[in-house]
């Protein structure tokens, strides 16, 4: 399944992979709770790459060239990263570009929210390659106030803050947020985006998309990028 949103001539994906649940609310033509695993199903061609003495971003670039996705990844990440220039004697690999990026994934230790650990996601047919040290991966901050969409006040959870703001399918898990609210002066700073809900109906013009995040500072030498 693939799920698009957004707004005049700015309609992006928000998701495309298995639906794990539907849940109707109330009545069946009244509302429906979609579930999903965003990138696990592949409705394409599989492809094959054969490798040797081969760097791990190498091969992330190899993902991106066969597929036509840019690859998002800063200067510092791709030179001077230990994990993503790993060299693999012998690689082999036959299947879909989302199973080779997981299998990337594991290679350099995981999905991690550790400042030396190294993500790699996708959205919207790009690349990311990040880490939390590496500060806003290459991006600017995103601003987070009453003047930028943001719907009512932050709430605090144990891990962080989650805030409701106007729908943006353009927001990724591990993306860099400075949160901003008068009414809630203490929760203010900045945050790294750990999961992503969206909401909307059919029948209404509300649509929105609530971030649960967690505090920047929570992780070393992040506040020093």
């Amino acid at each position: 399944m693939q799920l698009y949103a957004g707004y005049d001539n700015d309609v992006r994906l928000l998701a495309s992979g298995q639906i794990m649940e539907a849940v109707p609310q109330g009545n069946p033509d009244v509302g429906l709770e979609i579930r999903m695993i965003n990138g696990v199903k592949w409705w394409g061609e599989n492809f094959n790459v054969q490798k040797s003495d081969v760097k791990i971003m190498d091969l992330i670039d190899e993902v991106g060239s066969k597929m036509g996705w840019t690859v998002n990844v800063s200067d510092n990440l791709r030179n001077n990263n230990e994990l993503l220039n790993t060299v693999i004697p012998e690689y082999s690999f036959t299947g879909s570009p989302f199973q080779m990026l997981e299998q990337l994934q594991q290679k350099v230790g995981g999905f991690s929210m550790d400042e030396k650990g190294v993500n790699i996601t996708t959205c919207n047919d790009e690349i990311f390659v990040w880490s939390v040290g590496g500060g806003a991966n290459g991006m600017p901050i995103m601003l987070i106030n009453k003047n930028t969409g943001m719907v009512g006040y932050p709430h605090p959870t144990a891990a962080g803050v989650s805030v409701k703001i106007l729908l943006d399918p353009n927001v990724r898990t591990g993306q860099l947020v400075r949160i901003e609210s008068d009414r809630v002066s203490f929760i203010n700073g900045d945050y790294y985006i750990t999961t992503i809900q969206h909401e909307g109906e059919l029948r209404g013009n509300s649509w929105y998309t609530t971030l649960n995040c967690s505090r920047a500072s929570n992780y070393k030498g992040v506040e020093n990028e």
